[in-house]
């Protein structure tokens, strides 16, 4: 936990819920109760706290240096005031771990509570900082430290408690203290200067206690809120520094009941209390009020949410103001009382063609509406919105947006036009560009131009749905962004500027009930401040990771009530639910996962990383209530930050059996590792049967009383049992997925997609919408009426004869209605000239007696083959391979998956080399854990083609893995498939 800020900045104590475990308040800012050198003319328990070299000595007397060669000299001059003295270092070279200056101090028993000040700065940011630790015997009970340095002295002030509660519960008191002052040993820090200074350290007394409870009751502060039109961001600015973390209350106008708002966070980075009001009415009038510790009103606010409809002043044709459909500009603003709103009509198509950047340009504008338009074309974009606020695009229908390349295998595969050397990539159905209070809802984003390659040669570059590039107060919501075989996304929803603090959705954002589908990265990348972001009731699929906060600058942002399933880029690559990271340089802000169902190959939430810092998997997170059906580790955590916090989730493997997760320390007390069961897997009813394995183990979180039922047990997962994405449609679909098989010239498997209308008051109109690239998919009728109480039902089918290529086919349909709502339903569709399922146990296989064979009572038959070869090295080529021989019914698209469990860490670098009928070997990754669990092959291509008759491929080691047995066919292995799972067969 970090509470350190800057000399006269506000640092708060956490607070949390009982329900979610207790923190230990370790630390805060001292600097509303000491002022100027109070701290410093304390007696100091330190030996030479000032740092002062001895003459004849390299090293302050009492303190020990690592690593040895360091030089340190004095300095005495521009140094903080009151202080005689400092040290200073240049760091020498590149090295593992940090250096530091170390003194360690005993503690009585009554060890008690104490005050470490001290002064450090450094040339590069970021590059030192000053620490303590905690012991309790040889145990390390905990460590904090005062935030990093920059290039001007910074005052560092700690409370420390020595005795100290843990994730679980337990007191424990200190034995031992040990300060350091510490530095950072990286290549962009060699040759770089660090100083140290005026180090003291004493007990807390009673005198401080009083000083400290007075200062906090003097405190005053104000609000500033900003509201959606369903939630709202609070920030908490102070008047005065110094008091605990305040508590939030609310209510709608009028109402008795104040309601709890989940517990706010900080950072180090930004120490100013905030986060949100979530779950509220359109519309709608609510009071806040901000109180103390003690109850006591700290301050108070009132705030009205968004409402639907605004104000119309005038409503233009877009038609009549074209010039041949082609290319065009908005730039007339409205007024809060008068909006202009521009719309278009049946026809009537803006064609962007591939001259102009984009179709249409929104510039500089304010109080506007865009509804209704069909927008093709753009050389780069189909909307441009930029530098503009208060706008609205709604119900729009864009495509065919975005430059056309060449794929390049030597430039990591990524696709140029002749003569350029940048990629392709930032082409945009919506470039959202500097522009505030906006909402994108109801639109159908599909088709691009252009194709995002994936990682097997690099990093995915091409074009994206929507590219974000916020001023804040941004809403998607209730949208269809639909990639496609021949039309992958790099990311559905992206963002620009990872690396920066605004980047990104920057603050106050809420993305929800999107449908987000079939991109070869990130199903949507959250990276950047994400202050007060929320993202929920999302459908997310057909990518190789769902959610992106790597990293989270400022935070908090809250990924709640999401379904994340079958994961998969082009080639069947699966990574994670949600990837995290960034570092102690670059994850300061929290994020708060719950609710979320992850039902898919690959991880759940894990430790992937961002930047540069050898623990760049670091984030800061809370995980409670999720549902975790997952073929690798439902929680990967292996840098773990002392406040991360995970509990009541449950995990489960995709394919049947219990999940698992690798989270250090002392986590998920009332979570379970079981077997689920859903409501109908193979619809895509992701709901836990209720009484089932695994059903009723959640807990009620502050906040969320919006969602959460008033009554009875809680359910880990979505809150609801119906498919998303989140729509606030009058009707409701009986399917969240369909899968659709045909044999080459037979009749095409169907399934009824069964539309419900119990809510509907009236007929409406409908369309079926399909992604692009899909001839292959039929529904029908694909229009028609849907009548208020009466079931529609849609025949779904394949039609062989317009399949292009081979292997699995990504499909979407979008029930579109008149008044621009919409549900969506994945479609997987498969043609095979003949169906083939082979299953071969590893131990069976010729060559495995080159390998150990391990006896496991979990594996199937009783037993496995661990593959590793040390000199078989990265190039493919070792001595040992396990030979598979496959008949092959006819030539064509096979599948294949193996049962495996992999070492730490585990990851997408699980991999072993194959070699397809005496070809050259390729590297091929899984993605799994320490359970046995059934993962995809994942090479360059989502299949292998396999000629008719025998061919035989090997399998040659890489990495560490144990392999139970091999399944070969021609239908690519799904989050949910039967397949042997017990020992018994």
């Amino acid at each position: 936990m970090s509470g350190i800020v800057r000399f006269m900045m506000l640092s708060w104590v956490p607070y949390s819920a009982r329900a979610f475990g207790s923190y230990t308040a370790i630390m805060l800012s001292l600097a509303a109760v000491f002022c100027g050198q109070a701290l410093l003319g304390a007696d100091s328990v330190l030996t030479n706290p000032s740092l002062t070299i001895a003459e004849g000595l390299s090293v302050p007397e009492g303190w020990q240096l690592h690593p040895a060669g360091t030089v340190l000299t004095a300095e005495t001059a521009d140094l903080p005031k009151g202080i005689q003295t400092a040290v200073r270092l240049v760091v020498g070279s590149k090295a593992a771990g940090s250096g530091q200056l170390t003194q360690r101090i005993s503690i009585p028993a009554d060890g008690g509570k104490w005050v470490l000040t001290g002064y450090m700065k450094s040339d590069l940011e970021r590059a030192a900082y000053i620490e303590v630790k905690l012991y309790d015997g040889r145990t390390e009970l905990v460590r904090m430290n005062g935030g990093l340095s920059d290039g001007a002295w910074r005052k560092v002030e700690m409370k420390i408690d020595t005795r100290v509660t843990d994730k679980a519960g337990v007191v424990a008191s200190a034995d031992r203290m040990e300060v350091l002052c510490r530095w950072y040993q990286e290549e962009r820090h060699v040759g770089g200067t660090v100083w140290f200074a005026g180090l003291a350290l004493r007990e807390w007394t009673a005198e401080d206690e009083a000083r400290e409870a007075a200062a906090a009751a003097s405190i005053t502060a104000t609000l500033r809120i900003v509201p959606t039109y369903e939630n709202a961001s609070i920030y908490v600015q102070p008047t005065a520094p110094g008091l605990p973390l305040p508590k939030i209350k609310y209510r709608e106008k009028g109402a008795a009941k104040w309601i709890e708002a989940h517990p706010f966070s900080t950072s180090a980075r930004d120490p100013a209390p905030r986060g949100s009001l979530l779950g509220l009415r359109q519309n709608t009038s609510y009071d806040v009020r901000c109180e103390r510790a003690d109850g006591s009103l700290l301050a108070a606010g009132e705030f009205k949410t968004w409402a639907d409809e605004v104000p119309v002043a005038r409503t233009i044709l877009l038609s009549e103001l074209a010039k041949g459909g082609g290319p065009m500009k908005i730039d007339q603003s409205g007024t809060a009382d008068g909006w202009i709103r521009y719309v278009g009509s049946p026809d009537f198509v803006i064609n962007g063609g591939e001259t102009a950047n984009e179709a249409l340009l929104v510039n500089g504008v304010s109080y506007v509406i865009i509804e209704g338009v069909t927008i093709k074309g753009g050389w780069r974009h189909g909307i441009q919105l930029k530098d503009s606020d208060h706008v609205r695009i709604r119900n729009c229908d864009i495509s065919g947006f975005g430059r056309i390349g060449v794929a390049d295998p030597k430039r990591e595969g990524q696709y140029f036009l002749p003569g350029e050397d940048k990629p392709i990539n930032w082409d945009a159905g919506v470039y959202l560009d500097l522009s505030s209070n906006v909402t994108i809802e109801n639109n159908f984003i599909h088709a691009p131009r252009n194709h995002a390659n994936s990682w097997f040669y690099g990093h995915p570059a091409g074009p994206t749905a929507v590219l974000v590039r916020s001023k804040g107060n941004l809403v998607i919501r209730y949208n269809d962004f639909v990639g496609g075989d021949r039309h992958r996304w790099n990311d559905v929803i992206e963002g620009y500027g990872n690396e920066k603090q605004d980047g990104g959705f920057n603050q106050d954002a809420d993305i929800y009930g999107n449908y987000l589908a079939y991109g070869n990265d990130d199903g949507i990348e959250l990276d950047g401040g994400q202050a007060n972001v929320r993202l929920y009731g999302n459908k997310i699929e057909g990518v190789l990771c769902g959610i992106s906060t790597a990293p989270n600058f400022r935070g908090p942002s809250y990924v709640f009530n999401n379904l994340v399933v079958n994961l998969g880029d082009e080639r069947g690559a699966a990574s994670a639910g949600v990837k995290n990271g960034g570092g102690p340089t670059n994850s300061h802000g929290k994020q708060y996962f719950y609710h979320n169902t992850f039902f898919t190959l690959g991880h759940g939430v894990a430790a992937i990383g961002y930047g540069g810092d050898k623990n760049r998997g670091l984030f800061r997170g809370d995980s409670f209530n999720n549902l975790y059906a997952t073929s690798g580790m439902g929680i990967n955590d292996g840098e773990r930050a002392d406040e991360n916090r995970y509990d009541h989730d449950v995990f489960a493997g995709a394919n049947g059996g219990p999940g698992t997760y690798d989270v250090s320390g002392v986590v998920e007390q009332s979570g379970v590792k079981v077997p689920v069961t859903f409501v109908d897997a193979k619809k895509g009813l992701l709901h836990l049967v209720p009484g089932g394995e695994g059903s009723g183990l959640g807990i009620r979180i502050p906040g969320f009383e919006t969602w959460q039922p008033k009554q009875g047990k809680i359910d880990a997962g979505v809150f609801v049992a119906a498919p998303l994405p989140l729509r606030r449609t009058s009707v409701t679909s009986s399917h969240g997925q369909i899968f659709l098989t045909s044999d080459e010239g037979k009749t095409s498997e169907a399934e009824e997609w069964v539309i419900n209308t119990n809510g509907l008051k009236a007929p409406t109109r409908f369309t079926v919408l399909k992604n692009g690239g899909t001839d292959w998919l039929n529904a029908e009728p694909s229009q028609g009426v849907l009548q208020p109480g009466k079931e529609t039902r849609i025949r779904v089918s394949l039609d062989p004869k317009d399949v292009v290529g081979r292997g699995l086919l990504p499909g979407a349909l979008i029930l579109k209605l008149a008044n621009g709502e919409s549900l969506p339903v994945s479609v997987y569709g498969l043609a095979t000239a003949e169906r083939m399922h082979t299953f071969i146990e590893a131990e069976a296989l010729p060559g495995h007696d080159g390998f150990e064979l391990i006896a496991d009572s979990k594996a199937l038959g009783g037993g496995a083959v661990r593959l590793v070869d040390k000199e078989a090295g990265v190039s493919g080529e070792g001595a040992k391979a396990l030979t598979i021989t496959v008949n092959a019914p006819t030539a064509g698209a096979y599948y294949v998956a193996f049962r495996v469990r992999c070492q730490k860490p585990y990851g997408l670098h699980d991999s072993m080399f194959t070699s397809l009928n005496g070809s050259v070997p390729l590297r091929m990754a899984v993605v799994a854990g320490d359970q046995w669990q059934w993962c995809r092959l994942v090479a360059a291509t989502a299949h292998l083609e396999l000629n008719a008759g025998e061919n035989q491929f090997r399998l040659i080691p890489r990495e560490e893995i144990e392999l139970d047995a091999v399944l070969i066919g021609t239908r690519p292995l799904f989050a949910g498939d039967e397949l042997p799972l017990v020992a018994a067969r």
